[in-house]
């Protein structure tokens, strides 16, 4: 239910509850963080999930699927429950640790773009 997802995406919204390393990444995920709760984008996203769960027995390509170890947001749990619907031959996962949600902008910034760098070069 909607109300219940954007109540749960509520405790999240703001940057200053993510911790962060430096006070360098903390700016930048500024820039991907919200100082309201954008409740239109949260309906688009809900009918985005529900498109792909809908679809995801047609995936047959490799695909890699990355998780951040504080991520509050998406569970590495919930996240291959639902890639375990599809038919993923080459299914890659790494986990970064010490990454949240926003893990392009975290501490581990270097290894994740290193990670799919490596994924695409090698598919």
């Amino acid at each position: 239910n909607a109300a219940g997802f954007i109540s749960h995406f509520k405790k999240y919204h703001v940057w200053k509850e993510y911790q962060y390393v430096t006070k360098e990444d903390a700016e930048k995920a500024k820039l991907v963080s919200y100082d309201r709760l954008p409740y239109k984008s949260v309906q688009e996203m809900n009918k985005l999930q529900k498109e792909v769960k809908q679809n995801l027995s047609s995936v047959h390509c490799p695909c890699l699927a990355i998780y951040g170890g504080q991520d509050v947001l998406v569970s590495q749990k919930g996240s291959m429950k639902m890639l375990s619907k599809a038919k993923i031959q080459q299914l890659q996962t790494e986990l970064f640790v010490n990454s949240g949600h926003t893990m392009l902008w975290g501490v581990d910034k270097e290894a994740v773009f290193a990670k799919i760098s490596d994924f695409l070069t090698n598919i």
